[in-house]
């Protein structure tokens, strides 16, 4: 099959659609079909290049969106629907004789690109939810996103999908509520095997200082609060940890809470690190604490963690993926946000317990080798394109 992926977040942006949209299309590729992948390219010029077999389009931004509050400052927004954006695409679809479109993620423009290219050469497309349109930490802005999210994106951007692809639970009754799309399709989140290559990390190593290490940006869905407070909790206690956060800093009350808490010699911003150098971060962990206090699920960066064999503390439940056997307390540590006591209850049983730690990170390796790896899963999203080419 001949499949495009376009998306606005792709490698060197650093997000965990732009990870899992590489490694979608690396996998179509091992699989033996031809992969062309749109993206922007942020040096703004349009650049066309080959890697591991993919053929890679980076086309000039049409915008960017502000770094401000309503986008939790994040400053890599690229916009990447513009008229000619749209004629590059509808060339580039012929050039490779494109027979259907995955689009990573609904909260950019690139849903609107791709829905133009498909009108004009009559394709199906699929687009995959990796975040919701929402923001947890102003009312006014959640309440505003909210409303566009069921009106008009469900109206006139959502329901023009051939097919929705749900990554967890939760995402499966976000779509069915939000979007009440023509089909929808459950294929759970998962990585690639890099990870599983790697040298395990060995987390029941019986360290004075228990090393916890937080992955992903740090803004205002992601503050760590919950984190933090627990952690302060653990520190009057006599634990001694240190805790690395692993993500692109645009947050600065988070920097003042850490102050104010007494976690300034615990706590270390790392800023942004490059995917390859964040695999040597996780080794030497015994923890991984994701954020904590948002929406429930198991992300990308957790799953790295859970492969490399590291113990992960995040918000979750047993069934999150459906019949993936995730287990509580035995291949991963499930919390509920705003319960910082049960936080650091958590984080309190793995630094007492080596062994417990040790274990867990086997299991959770075993985990993501068993279900959830692009091995294990491509074959679903072969299917799906397959059956929409066919009809």
């Amino acid at each position: 099959m001949k499949i495009a992926v376009l998306t606005n977040l792709y490698p060197p942006i650093q997000t965990g659609t732009a990870q899992w949209a590489q490694q979608l299309a690396n996998s179509l590729t091992a699989s033996g079909d031809e992969e062309v992948v749109i993206a922007c390219n942020r040096d703004g010029v349009y650049h066309e290049e080959v890697r591991d077999g993919v053929t890679i389009y980076r086309l000039p931004p049409a915008g960017k969106l502000p770094s401000s509050t309503l986008f939790f400052n994040f400053d890599e927004f690229l916009l990447i629907n513009s008229r000619a954006n749209r004629r590059r695409v509808v060339e580039i679809f012929k050039k490779h004789g494109i027979e259907a479109v995955h689009v990573a993620s609904q909260i950019l423009d690139s849903t609107l690109l791709a829905h133009s290219a498909c009108r004009t050469l009559d394709l199906p497309s699929v687009c995959s939810i990796h975040t919701y349109i929402n923001h947890p930490a102003n009312r006014f802005f959640n309440f505003a996103l909210k409303a566009v999210d069921r009106t008009l994106m469900r109206h006139f951007v959502m329901r023009k999908f051939s097919a929705i692809v749900a990554l967890d639970d939760p995402g499966a009754k976000y779509i069915t509520q939000t979007y009440r799309p023509k089909r929808m399709e459950w294929i759970s989140t998962c990585i690639d095997d890099e990870a599983l290559k790697l040298e395990p990390a060995q987390p029941g190593r019986p360290d004075e200082v228990v090393n916890i290490v937080s992955v992903g940006h740090l803004d205002e869905r992601r503050s760590r609060e919950d984190l933090l407070q627990a952690l302060s909790i653990l520190k009057k206690e006599g634990l001694r940890f240190r805790l690395q956060i692993a993500g692109k800093i645009t947050r600065a009350r988070t920097l003042e809470r850490i102050r104010e808490l007494d976690l300034i010699e615990e706590v270390e911003p790392l800023g942004e690190v490059q995917h390859a150098e964040l695999f040597d971060v996780l080794r030497e962990a015994h923890i991984e604490a994701h954020w904590l206090d948002t929406i429930p699920g198991v992300g990308h960066a957790s799953m790295e963690s859970l492969a490399l064999g590291l113990p992960v503390v995040t918000y979750g439940y047993e069934g999150v993926f459906g019949k993936v056997p995730y287990k509580h307390g035995e291949n991963i540590m499930f919390i509920t946000p705003g319960d910082v006591d049960g936080i650091a209850d958590a984080i309190r049983r793995l630094a007492g317990d080596p062994v417990l730690r040790g274990e867990m990170g086997v299991q959770a390796r075993k985990l993501i080798s068993d279900y959830l790896n692009w091995n294990v899963l491509i074959h679903s999203y072969r299917e799906l394109y397959a059956d929409l080419i066919g009809s």
